[in-house]
């Protein structure tokens, strides 16, 4: 049992961890809970198989910073390092399509015009 803490990022990493590390309905004795679980289960499972993952390679921005990038989802961690191949599900494409940056339009004289939403973090789908 661990001791209660003022630190809410410790408390919420020893959550997670613990939902993780929970054993599968399977792998329970009482078949009353099994049957009420399995059903949660086997759709959480049935979405992790079924998550479509695609490659891509991030280009080179100062967007980057030198240790890569850390993008995290739904309790799970990817870090791209820019010119690399990485295979990714479709969730990290999300996250880099909504990443903009708003930056001004110049005309010839170099006067504002407008501004425009341009890509913070531009990658590139990998075809197989």
């Amino acid at each position: 049992m661990t001791e209660p803490t003022d630190n809410p990022t410790t408390e919420a990493t020893t959550a997670a961890e613990a939902t993780d590390t929970t054993p599968a309905p399977a792998e329970t004795k009482s078949t009353s809970r099994s049957k009420s679980k399995g059903k949660g289960a086997t759709a959480k499972k049935a979405e992790k198989v079924g998550e479509k993952r695609v490659k891509i390679k991030l280009h080179n921005s100062k967007e980057i910073p030198p240790g890569g990038l850390h993008i995290g989802i739904n309790g799970k961690a990817y870090k791209l390092q820019p010119n690399m191949e990485a295979e990714v599900p479709e969730a990290v494409l999300e996250v880099l399509d909504n990443a903009v940056k708003t930056e001004p339009v110049l005309d010839k004289d170099n006067r504002i015009t407008g501004y425009e939403d341009v890509p913070r973090l531009p990658y590139t789908l990998v075809r197989s």
